[in-house]
């Protein structure tokens, strides 16, 4: 198999993906394209990479994925080129490679300086047509060619992920966006509540106290606000069986506050 996946802004009521799909297809038949996404938000960086990272440990070795959420197009942004033990990354160079590459122990970055695998005709405002696509048509046919791309890059562009704060006994983190679902995800992630016994006394989302602490949506009953570690292991703010987003009234950036009562001392 030829895998190839598409992250990108481009949504779907316009020819943009499918040029894309048309292009890897006519030079490489055989590829296997799969779309992870293309509702990112326009220019929404961080949740490409947030998403990116959140599945593409999942696609079997030797896949190549593009991700095209590129407000730069055009300028001078490099384009990178990142080979892992276990699959190829092309994406502009602004920061939405943060999330795969934090998690990756390995891997070269090459900075794309070769034009020849790129369409003839490339426009400045379509690169994920004429720059990508091809790019990565021939990349799943001949990985060994990433060696031909450029030179080898040591810094690249990093996204800034909002930090927790952990207190003695608290965890202040923000929400970062909400899913389809309405389901509301913060930076919170499981391993910044190990110091803790689960589940936290009180969950402050923005001006909503979350009363219930559940391991699944169903665990309460409908209509319920509910805190929870999701699949991916961020604490999730969600209403059972409705869009949080909207019944809630709560948006990114507002704050989430995890808080647990203090140890009983004996006297």
């Amino acid at each position: 198999m030829h895998v190839i996946t598409l992250l990108t802004d481009f949504g779907t009521e316009d020819a943009y993906a499918a040029s894309m799909k048309g292009v890897i297809l006519n030079l490489h038949p055989k590829a296997v394209i799969v779309d992870i996404t293309h509702e990112v938000p326009p220019q929404d960086i961080l949740q490409a990479s947030f998403l990116l990272g959140s599945c593409y440990s999942y696609f079997p070795k030797g896949t190549v994925h593009i991700t095209v959420v590129d407000p730069g197009v055009g300028s001078e942004r490099r384009i990178l080129c990142v080979k892992t033990p276990h699959a190829i990354f092309l994406a502009p160079d602004n920061g939405v490679l943060t999330s795969v590459l934090a998690r990756e122990k390995s891997y070269e970055i090459v900075e794309v300086a070769s034009a020849a695998y790129f369409l003839k005709d490339t426009s400045f405002t379509f690169h994920g047509r004429d720059q990508f696509a091809p790019l990565a048509a021939h990349l799943s046919k001949k990985p060994r060619d990433f060696n031909k791309l450029g030179l080898r890059v040591e810094e690249y562009e990093k996204a800034t992920w909002p930090e927790p704060e952990i207190g003695t006994q608290s965890v202040t983190g923000q929400i970062l966006f909400g899913d389809r679902f309405g389901n509301l995800i913060t930076n919170i992630e499981n391993s910044h509540l190990k110091k803790f016994t689960l589940p936290p006394a009180d969950i402050q989302a923005g001006s909503v106290k979350v009363k219930q602490w559940v391991r699944y949506y169903a665990e309460a009953p409908k209509g319920t606000p509910i805190g929870l570690v999701n699949s991916e292991g961020y604490v999730e703010i969600a209403v059972t069986e409705q869009n949080a987003k909207d019944v809630l009234g709560l948006c990114p950036g507002d704050p989430v506050v995890l808080s647990w009562q203090a140890p009983h001392t004996a006297d």
